[in-house]
């Protein structure tokens, strides 16, 4: 009757639906040790069987870890074999360094359509394991990982279906240059695209660049330029094209703000906060690139001030615009937290942009779409944004 755990029975569970029937549980609890339980549950569908659910949970110095699990021999309906496994480890090998390990695994392609708990599983497309190796420094970052996907959408067409990554390595640096305000910092990345349909291959992404960073009182100041260079070895399974395009573009910016604030007269504080981001980048012919894990970003306010409007490596836009933008923040006057906060702002193209994904026509709008964003504090944990 205290706050220690006891092995034994918890309380059952009861469901039904119209595919399973009746489904009846009993879970039963199991405290292996300080470090380590585990829970079991017994399952009876009237339509399909037994199943049996579990949960392992495991904690030590330097690692964790999950395993869960759905095991029915013989499901009456199908008459086959269905399961479900999930494993999850983190681990510290040594300092500043960590492994991730993810294992996610289905008998079929209509589990969680006939098993599933919630809108999130049954509308699942794939899922992925990876194992990931992630170690970071004063000025630098690296990671090493390696991903699979098990697609259980029968309509993502074989085409479609997300490649595999073994391995990506990735390495970012930014550090300070001579003078405590001009940096160096280079995104780089290496990875081997794999599939069993489609154009396969590895592709490497360097991208340096030099920045000025200034701070005021009253605003601040940050120009950059900097050189992207993107290289591939291709598969292209026997279609006749350059199987080692490359695309290298300059990227030059301007960011630049200021910042006003005023007293009210309740004792709070108001900011006032104008923003201008210049960006250029020359047209790069890019139509004979494969794209592997590009897409559109999804414009919102922080693509303002982005470099690229694609996500991911196999397109970089050409740009010539301006990005104008204000925002206002109220600060309360005895913690001076924050309360509330105002975004506005919109982009002013000076030219079309040519480069597109597959299928899209060049955009020759001058303006994007005015954005507003609202940010408020309700309660010192509780947010809400609109």
């Amino acid at each position: 009757i205290d706050d220690r755990r006891k092995t034994g029975l918890l309380y059952p569970n009861l469901g039904q639906n119209s595919d399973s029937g009746l489904e009846v549980g009993m879970p039963w609890y199991w405290n292996i040790a300080p470090n380590q339980d585990a829970t079991l549950e017994p399952r009876y569908f009237s339509k399909r069987g037994f199943m049996l659910t579990g949960e392992y949970r495991f904690l030590t110095r330097r690692s964790n870890g999950t395993l869960e699990f759905d095991w029915m021999p013989d499901d009456r309906i199908t008459h086959d074999l269905r399961y479900h496994y999930l494993f999850r480890h983190r681990a510290t090998p040594w300092q500043r360094w960590r492994t991730r390990l993810t294992v996610d695994r289905v008998s079929d392609d209509r589990y969680f359509e006939d098993f599933g708990t919630g809108l999130r599983q049954t509308s699942t497309q794939f899922l992925r394991s990876s194992a990931t190796l992630d170690g970071v420094g004063r000025y630098w970052t690296f990671q090493l990982l390696a991903d699979d996907f098990q697609v259980i959408d029968q309509s993502v067409q074989a085409q479609n279906e997300p490649y595999r990554r073994v391995p990506r390595i990735g390495y970012w640096m930014n550090r300070p240059l001579a003078g405590r305000n001009l940096f160096f910092r280079m995104d780089s990345e290496l990875v081997y695209f794999d599939r069993d349909i489609g154009v396969t291959g590895s592709r490497l992404d360097v991208y340096p660049n030099l920045y000025w960073h200034q701070f005021y009182s009253w605003g601040f100041l940050k120009p950059s330029v900097g050189f992207r260079d993107t290289g591939y070895e291709l598969d292209r399974q026997g279609i006749e094209a350059d199987s080692s395009p490359n695309r290298g573009t300059a990227i030059v910016s301007l960011d630049a703000g200021l910042v006003f604030d005023r007293t009210l007269a309740s004792g709070a504080t108001q900011t006032l906060q104008p923003r201008i981001f210049y960006l250029y980048v020359p047209h790069e012919q890019q139509d004979d690139l494969p794209v592997f894990d590009t897409g559109d970003f999804t414009f919102g306010f922080s693509q303002l001030f982005n470099t690229n409007r694609f996500a991911g490596s196999d397109r970089q836009g050409d740009a010539n615009q301006v990005s104008l933008a204000v925002s206002t923040s109220h600060f309360d006057k005895d913690s001076g937290q924050e309360l509330w906060t105002l975004n506005v702002g919109q982009v002013v193209y000076f030219q079309d942009r040519k480069v597109q994904l597959e299928g899209k026509p060049v955009d020759s709008e001058t303006l994007s779409p005015f954005l507003a964003e609202f940010d408020w504090r309700l309660f010192s944990r509780f947010s809400a944004v609109a």
